[in-house]
């Protein structure tokens, strides 16, 4: 009878540990799962770009590009199994790491294999604002009507890090205390409400050029912002940003340099993931330079001897390995 018993119990725990990690949603070690964002986004055509060219490379594994959560939520899903290859932000790669805000818990498995192109910070406002930068604006607490994503997305935390930097942790809070206010909205939203003249201003995150600043800068005067020199300078050092320039012309009305801020998107993996695996994914970033730029133009300008530049992470070994192979430092 304790046999049975015996035999019944280890076979209960056996099934539940099977249900377990089925229930994961993970992917075992010949099918890879690379995370990306939304399906019909930039990042998934990127996504399906890489494991389509990775997948000739390799044999008996496969990686299959499934839309993610992005930015924000890529690391976690990343870091639980629930991928194995993700794409995310400096910002919130370093946050992840050490457990702070959106993240709940430390997340130290987490390895970079590459920097690609950077999304730019946009802030458009009225071109009657006798203001040149976001740092002049939050010094003479201005009463704008400042249009933002939604909270949850990329772009929403990244505007409530920059705020954040001056000191300013609810934005809502603040603007309604400067006679202002915010506006919620996905990007089409907010360029409506800057068309019809609801927003004085609006901050989001795109490629360069942006379809949505390039329609907003069409539809109604305004001016691209600067973000600062030392509001810039905080968002560097502390929060993993990088300078970026937009080049006076790619806009409408835009004659002058805007001196905003970039973020590189990094290609990131667990680090259980196998060497060889990561080296053939590096290796097909960088020899496929005129690929990724007839799938995006925003690779238009990509540098493959830039891919260990602005890295906030440790470097997967398998990254490591081709790029010490390639003399790239890092």
């Amino acid at each position: 009878m304790k046999k049975s018993m015996l035999y019944i119990s280890s076979l209960a725990i056996c099934t539940a540990l099977f249900i377990s990690a089925c229930s994961m949603g993970g992917s075992d070690d010949n099918n890879l799962e690379l995370i990306t964002g939304d399906p019909d986004g930039t990042w998934a055509s990127i996504g399906t770009a890489l494991s389509d060219k990775l997948n000739d490379e390799l044999d008996e594994i496969e990686v299959s590009s499934k839309p993610g959560s992005g930015s924000v939520g890529n690391p976690e899903a990343v870091s639980n199994g629930k991928g194995d290859i993700g794409m995310s932000y400096n910002p919130f790669l370093l946050k992840a790491e050490k457990g702070e805000e959106p993240f709940s818990e430390e997340m130290t498995n987490l390895k970079a294999v590459a920097s690609l192109t950077p999304t730019v910070v946009h802030f458009i406002q009225n071109s009657d604002m006798d203001i040149d930068s976001l740092e002049g604006i939050i010094a003479e607490k201005n009463d704008m009507t400042l249009g933002i994503p939604p909270e949850g997305q990329g772009s929403n935390y990244i505007g409530n890090m920059i705020f954040e930097e001056e000191g300013i942790k609810e934005i809502e809070d603040t603007l309604d205390d400067w006679g202002g206010e915010i506006y919620y909205g996905e990007v089409s939203n907010l360029t409506d409400a800057w068309s019809n003249k609801q927003i004085d201003g609006f901050i989001t995150t795109l490629n360069v050029p942006g379809s949505a600043v390039s329609e907003s800068m069409s539809a109604a005067e305004g001016n691209l912002m600067n973000i600062g020199d030392e509001l810039s300078g905080k968002l560097i050092e502390n929060q993993g940003f990088e300078p970026y320039t937009i080049p006076a012309g790619t806009y409408d009305n835009q004659e002058e340099d805007v001196e905003t801020l970039g973020l590189s998107i990094i290609v990131f993996a667990r680090d259980d993931v196998s060497e060889d695996v990561i080296y053939e994914l590096t290796k097909t970033i960088y020899e496929n330079e005129e690929y990724l730029a007839d799938i995006h133009s925003s690779f238009e300008e990509f540098d493959a001897e830039d891919m260990t530049e602005n890295l906030s992470l440790d470097l997967h070994p398998g990254a490591e390995k081709f790029y010490e192979e390639e003399g790239l430092t890092y």
